[in-house]
């Protein structure tokens, strides 16, 4: 999840570049890697909910989960 890394080198060859075609194929790549991390970020976040939803209910509701033991 959150390849900076690639993301840095996309806007660094953005920033380097001079042919807008080539611009234009560079900021296609780096909204798809963004939005692949967005979606893995949503599916984990899906799980996350999932598995701990009593205790995410409870913090909500103001209550600790460890007292209500």
């Amino acid at each position: 999840m959150h390849n900076t890394a690639l993301i840095r080198e996309i806007c660094g060859s953005i920033n380097q570049e001079t042919d807008k075609q080539k611009i234009d194929e560079l900021l296609l790549l780096l909204n798809s890697v963004i939005l692949n991390d967005l979606e893995e970020a949503r599916v984990r976040m899906e799980f996350l909910r999932s598995k701990y939803a009593i205790a995410f209910g409870e913090v909500i509701a103001g209550r600790s989960p460890e007292r209500e033991s």
